[in-house]
């Protein structure tokens, strides 16, 4: 099991928000395999949004791969009051909430006059108190970007064509697994006849076992890196779903887990 240092870093899980610690592979909450985060892209998510899939949406501080930092951060600069950093990565709520403000604060400016006749002003001073708070939401986010704490939406969305590509690339490496192993026990059988054709006194009894104790480790970690890479392969051809595979092979469902996790509370109010 790997050490954590006291001093290791803590990240926080983009799908339940528990803080672990980021040499941890997967969250001990809900599952999410972290190293899955490393090919989910914003694209796939706008694509999930238009058809409605929400619960397979994740939002994530740390950027994919197909949004750039750089013009995250000017259009935030720039053209922040109008939502457009927003409208670029796909928070289309905030993006609306920030427009319309903005459109509002105009409305205000255009038709000062009129507005500062009702009630002696009051109006106008509450509506522009209101869009004035409103509009703080823009210098904001250009902290959180500059800081690297702006959500971002990401999923995972393969198409048929990556699974076939995917597939086959894991098919490659598992022959070449298949191989490296048929070499080792080879070694193995190779390494116990030498032994024996050797013979007792120039060999003692320790070193033979040190060395069919090495022959055997490398066995293993090589039957070891079979399963994982195997492992990969079936997570990969679930990815089109927004699944993820966990430890013990078994499909996990975001949905599913809400559901739990309402059980959860539910139980903890009957106790209390």
């Amino acid at each position: 099991m790997q050490k954590l240092s006291r001093f290791s870093k803590k990240i926080t899980c983009p799908r339940c928000g528990l803080k672990v610690y980021e040499e941890v592979p997967k969250c001990p909450d809900c599952g999410l395999i972290f190293s899955r985060l490393d090919i989910a892209t914003n694209r796939d998510a706008k694509k999930l949004m238009q058809k409605g899939e929400r619960d397979f949406i994740l939002k994530s501080t740390r950027l994919p791969s197909d949004v750039s930092f750089i013009k995250l951060l000017l259009l935030s600069i720039f053209l922040g009051p109008v939502g457009a950093h927003c409208f670029y990565v796909g928070r289309y709520y905030r993006a609306s909430v920030i427009l319309l403000d903005m459109i509002a604060i105009f409305l205000l400016v255009a038709f000062n006059g009129p507005l500062l006749a009702i009630d002696d002003g009051a109006l106008l001073g509450s509506f522009s108190t209101i869009c004035g708070i409103i509009m703080l939401m823009w210098p904001w986010d250009v902290l959180m970007i500059i800081t690297k704490k702006f959500k971002v939406p990401i999923a995972i969305n393969l198409t048929s064509s990556d699974i076939d590509e995917l597939e086959k690339v894991e098919s490659e490496n598992t022959l070449e697994i298949d191989k490296q192993i048929k070499s080792q026990i080879n070694l193995e059988k190779d390494g116990q006849s030498e032994i024996k054709d050797i013979g007792q006194s120039k060999i003692n009894n320790d070193s033979k076992s040190n060395s069919l104790e090495a022959l055997d480790d490398n066995i293993v970690t090589i039957r070891q890196e079979k399963n994982k890479s195997s492992l990969d392969k079936n997570a990969k051809a679930t990815i089109k779903q927004g699944k993820d595979i966990l430890d013990n092979e078994e499909l996990y469902n975001p949905i599913t887990w809400k559901e739990e996790q309402g059980k959860r509370k539910s139980k903890k109010r009957n106790k209390q």
